[in-house]
């Protein structure tokens, strides 16, 4: 499950043992093992600073650290489960790629998301989640990358929002 968010703690006992692993990389050598064109992308990359710590940072709005929320949203989908530790994900045996697309203080960008999706696809993820979106349809950029990443055979999921409204939420509503 590919987190397209604000980044995914891999070092949270309920998180690391379901963290998807690149398994041609070798973590910290500076050198693209897989050739896959990003370097020591162990864990997932960050597509908002462009390196390989996906892991979230303190992103304050509101007075509120929203930095946490890819981290939530990991968990929800598949955190460790029978150990004793914090939640269980609905997902057991899944494991978590992490796709930063929110830098520390800023929303995310076309360039990041756009990224994200390349790289879940090359890495042949299975499911692409978004909780991310709202009302305005100018996320109407991301047709092409939901249309390729389902041609890839992956099932992308997106937020349908929290707002009770019957507006088009995007980009749930692609």
């Amino acid at each position: 499950i590919a987190i397209i968010d604000t980044g995914v703690d891999w070092s949270h006992p309920d998180l690391g043992p379901n963290m998807w692993q690149n398994p041609d990389e070798v973590a910290g050598n500076g050198i693209d093992d897989d050739g896959n064109g990003w370097i020591d992308d162990r864990y997932g990359w960050d597509c908002a600073t462009n390196d390989n710590d996906p892991r979230p940072g303190v992103y304050l709005e509101g007075g509120i650290d929203v930095g946490f929320h890819g981290s939530h949203c990991a968990g929800i989908a598949a955190a460790a489960t029978d150990n004793a530790v914090g939640v269980a994900g609905a997902g057991w045996d899944c494991r978590l790629m992490a796709l930063k697309v929110v830098g520390t203080g800023s929303p995310f960008s076309v360039a990041a998301v756009t990224m994200a999706f390349n790289y879940a696809i090359a890495e042949q993820a299975d499911v692409i989640s978004m909780s991310f979106g709202g009302t305005f349809s100018d996320f109407g950029f991301m047709q092409a990358l939901v249309d390729d990443a389902s041609a890839a055979g992956i099932v992308c999921v997106a937020a349908a929002g929290n707002n009770n409204t019957s507006a088009m939420m995007y980009p749930a509503a692609l």
